[in-house]
């Protein structure tokens, strides 16, 4: 490359990043990208357990999703699923899932539909395969076959 060449790519990124409003690079957009704060996913639902215990198992409420593998707590953050009917009167679940580290990450997440007492409506999904951009999120949805579908918990573990 010239000194020409280089000078004037020099000058048209010095430009380009004046323009570029403060907090408007999306690395920089707390809107686009959480915090990856991890405080939160150990402060978890806990059983009771006999005093000066750790309790055995965290409870995970309905509508929630429970990472069954430790190995990603601190890789993966998980935004609040989101479900709604179908027009057929089956319930979609949506998650998304954002990589808090700088290379590519691969999870599998499986979801329960519950009825109205808490009981599987039909037998838990296939695992699904969901790739993550280094720094990026990305979506996983899930319908129930059955119409008694009142309430869902989403699986999810790092890929292998």
């Amino acid at each position: 490359m010239s000194m020409n060449l280089i000078a004037r790519y020099i000058a048209a990124s010095v430009v380009l990043a004046a323009a570029v409003p403060a907090g408007a690079l999306a690395s920089d957009r707390t809107d686009v990208m959480p915090r990856c704060d991890m405080t939160t996913v150990e402060a978890g639902q806990k059983l009771s357990a006999p005093p000066g215990e750790k309790p055995p198992v965290i409870a995970s409420p309905p509508n929630s999703i429970s990472i069954t593998d430790a190995a990603i707590t601190r890789k993966l953050f998980a935004a609040e699923p989101v479900a709604k009917r179908t027009p057929t009167g089956t319930m979609k679940v949506v998650a998304r899932f954002f990589n808090c580290t700088n290379y590519p990450l691969q999870i599998d997440a499986r979801t329960q539909f519950l009825d109205g007492d808490q009981q599987p409506a039909e037998p838990v999904s296939a695992w699904k395969r969901v790739f993550l951009p280094p720094r990026a999120n990305t979506y996983y949805e899930e319908s129930s076959i059955a119409v008694e579908a009142q309430s869902f918990q989403i699986d999810i573990r790092e890929g292998k």
